[in-house]
């Protein structure tokens, strides 16, 4: 990174000069919505606490340039939903690159979804709703791609995908250097096929990041067993074992051979998975289309 760049003050001219460094050249429209953006996003992120980033090159390179990358390296499926897009990453950059893609901003936390429907308000963004609801069996958005950037692993991103990508879908994931370790402990759902990994690095940066493309390829979300403890699909199941991972998560684990039935009784609609010791059979009465994981005994108790 050029040293002028590290001591220059922020400014648009020198926005752009960062973009273009990494082969982007804005336009003076895109710089300008860019710069809206970014003067904005600095004003909320003291009392909103939207990011650790603070530094105005560190922002462009990881937040902006990183988002746009992303869409330079696969055809983005429109309509789009960006998958926990907390301050707008990468939904926002996108849509001001791609102004003619349909965009559904997910975002659960309240204030989180308040700064994102300010920025769509300021930057007057068209076709681009926000969800201020995390996705679910009763949470539903009928889209024809998913994107999502370091919210999650991967298998937990892909389950709740299932909740609005029909089959021929695509769940394009941003992930960091270390995405093939993942994908190999990875139980990959029967109903999701892996279409390509492109590894890539931000470039005049040390910054490695990677892609994972992945296609939905039937309507059920069929049995996927998990045989690793390392499976981080597993790992993010412990979480709810604890009162601070149901807050986090808006989660809960419920189990019993009484409380299981009635809970499907009386909420069908609110479940989420269904997990099973081993080969067991799934319980009667679970709605059809919820993702379900066989645990092999050693990895369960």
């Amino acid at each position: 990174m050029p040293d002028q760049h590290r001591r220059a003050a922020p400014s648009p001219e020198l926005m752009r000069a960062l973009f273009a460094e990494r082969g982007i050249a804005l336009t003076d429209a895109e710089l300008e919505k860019f710069w809206a953006f970014h003067t904005l996003f600095r004003r909320r992120n003291e009392e909103l606490n939207l990011s650790r980033l603070h530094a105005f090159t560190t922002i462009v390179l990881k937040h902006y340039v990183d988002s746009v990358l992303a869409g330079m390296r696969v055809e983005l499926p429109s309509p789009l939903l960006d998958l926990g897009s907390g301050a707008g990453f990468p939904g926002i950059p996108l849509k001001i690159m791609h102004p003619e893609l349909a965009l559904v901003l997910c975002e659960p936390r309240a204030h989180r979804a308040a700064f994102l429907e300010e920025a769509c308000r300021l930057l007057d963004l068209h076709d681009v709703r926000v969800l201020p609801h995390r996705l679910s069996a009763r949470v539903r958005e009928p889209v024809a791609g998913v994107i999502a950037r370091a919210v999650g692993p991967i298998g937990v991103i892909l389950d709740e995908a299932r909740n609005c990508l029909a089959p021929g879908g695509l769940a394009i994931l941003m992930k960091g250097p270390r995405i093939k370790e993942e994908i190999d402990a990875l139980a990959l759902p029967a109903d999701y096929e892996l279409l390509r990994i492109e590894s890539y690095t931000i470039p005049k940066s040390p910054h490695e990041r990677s892609l994972a493309i992945f296609r939905r390829t039937s309507a059920g979300g069929g049995l996927t067993e998990i045989a690793s403890a390392r499976n981080e699909r597993l790992k993010h199941l412990r979480r709810l074992l604890s009162a601070r991972g149901i807050a986090r998560e808006g989660l809960a684990l419920f189990s019993g051979r009484k409380i299981v039935p009635e809970v499907i009784r009386a909420h069908a609609a609110r479940i989420a998975m269904c997990i099973v010791r081993g080969p067991e059979q799934l319980p009667p009465g679970l709605p059809a289309g919820v993702p379900a994981c066989a645990v092999i005994p050693e990895c369960f108790d």
